[in-house]
């Protein structure tokens, strides 16, 4: 827990501080600092799935319900985050995000 805060991934708006309503600002946020490029989670991505799969705000095969599958049991590398972590309003918006360039 120690290191996800360290990290950013634990923050919480203070008093006073509005959490960005918008996917991408949240994912940048609290997904970036491991899925940003030139990152530790992409460069793992990258080793495993390719360079072509490994920025997911490039991704055009990621669905809601991987996602959430994903962030809430872990895959991997990728730890699992609780609610506390990363509430479900901002991992709905950051699954919306990411299934953007989708028809």
């Amino acid at each position: 827990m120690l290191l996800l805060a360290a990290l950013g991934v634990c923050t919480q708006a203070g008093a006073g501080e509005s959490l960005p309503a918008d996917g991408g600002q949240l994912f940048e946020r609290r997904c970036g600092v491991c899925h940003l490029k030139g990152q530790t989670g992409t460069n793992i991505l990258e080793r495993r799935l390719g360079p072509q799969r490994a920025l997911l705000a490039e991704r055009t095969d990621l669905t809601p319900e991987y996602i959430r599958f994903v962030v809430r049991q872990g895959l991997v590398n990728m730890p699992r985050l609780t609610r506390v972590e990363l509430p479900d309003a901002e991992l709905e918006a950051i699954a919306a995000y990411l299934r953007r360039s989708r028809p």
